[in-house]
C-alpha cells in the first residue's frame, strides 16, 4: 500500500489529503483517498463590521468574538487589534525609451490599537472615521499553547479630502461598488479612486448603447458617485466614470472603468 500525504502551506487551516493504493493478487490497483482539515490553532477570532463602506465623519463598528474550530467560544483569550490606513506613495521615473512610468509603494500607517480579553459574549469596538481611504483591522490572539491565529477585515471610507492611490500606466481609475448586486429603486454608490483632489466626472449608464448620461463634480480623490437605478436596467448596466481635470502644469490623466 502506497500512501501520500499533502498539506497546504499558509497561515490559516491546512487541508490533509490521505491517498492510498492498494494492489491485488491479480494485479488489479484500487485506490482510497481521505480528507480532514488541520487547524493550526485552537481558536479563531471572528469579526463582523457594520458596514463595508461608509462616509467620513461616521462611526465604523465590528462585533468580535473568540471561538474554538468546533464553534463554542473561548473566553480569556487576550486579543490584539491594529487598524491600519492603507496608502501607496506613487512616483514617475524613466522607463524604456525615457518613457515616465509609474511606480508605487505602499504605505501601512497604524491609527489605533487596542487590546482585550475575549468573552462569552460578542465585544464591539467601534473607530470615528475621519479621514477618506481604504481601512484594515488585524487582529492577533494566541491559544493555551501559545499558538498564533490571525483575522483581518477591511472597509473603504469615502468622503472629501485626499487618499491616495496606487498609480497605474494604463491611466484606469478603479471604481469600488458599495454592494454586490441591486435591485430596482436602489441607490448605488460607487467609490471612486480618483488621482485627482477636485475633477468633472462624466458618468455613462451604458448597455447596447448609453442608456444614460450625466456630468457631475467630485471632490476628494476618495468621494462617491450616487447612480439611481430602474426597472429598465434589469438585468444588468454597465457604469462608466470618466475624469477630467483642468490644466494645472501637470499631466493629465484620464481614466475610465467600467
Amino acid at each position: 500500500m502506497n500512501a501520500n500525504l499533502e498539506t497546504k502551506a499558509g497561515a490559516g487551516p491546512a487541508q490533509v489529503t490521505l491517498e492510498a493504493s492498494v494492489l491485488s493478487p491479480d494485479r488489479q490497483r484500487l485506490f482510497g483517498r481521505a480528507s480532514a482539515i488541520v487547524h493550526r490553532s485552537n481558536i479563531y477570532v471572528g469579526l463582523k463590521q457594520s458596514s463595508y463602506f461608509l462616509e467620513t465623519g461616521k462611526d465604523w463598528d465590528v462585533d468580535m468574538v473568540v471561538v474554538r474550530p468546533d464553534g463554542q467560544r473561548a473566553a480569556g483569550i487576550p486579543v490584539t487589534g491594529q487598524l491600519i490606513n492603507r496608502q501607496w506613495m506613487s512616483v514617475e521615473r524613466g522607463g524604456i525609451a525615457g518613457r515616465l512610468e509609474w511606480v508605487s509603494e505602499q504605505k501601512d500607517t497604524v491609527v489605533s490599537t487596542w487590546t482585550y480579553t475575549s468573552e462569552a459574549s460578542t465585544r464591539t469596538w467601534t473607530f470615528h472615521v475621519t479621514q477618506p481611504g481604504q481601512y484594515i483591522l488585524k487582529t492577533t490572539a494566541q491559544d493555551e499553547s501559545r499558538r498564533p491565529s490571525e483575522s483581518s477585515i477591511s472597509f473603504y471610507a469615502m468622503g472629501p479630502g485626499l487618499s491616495w492611490w496606487s498609480q497605474k500606466d494604463s491611466d484606469i481609475v478603479d471604481v469600488i461598488p458599495d454592494k454586490k448586486s441591486y435591485k430596482p429603486g436602489d441607490i448605488a454608490r460607487l467609490l471612486v479612486k480618483s488621482p485627482y483632489p477636485l475633477s468633472r466626472v462624466l458618468v455613462t449608464m451604458e448597455r447596447e448603447g448609453v442608456m444614460e448620461h450625466w456630468i457631475t463634480t467630485l471632490n476628494g480623490t476618495a468621494n462617491f458617485i450616487e447612480v439611481p437605478l430602474a426597472e429598465h436596467h434589469i438585468p444588468n448596466v454597465y457604469v462608466g466614470v470618466m475624469l477630467v481635470q483642468g490644466r494645472s502644469g501637470h499631466r493629465q490623466i484620464f481614466g475610465r472603468r467600467r
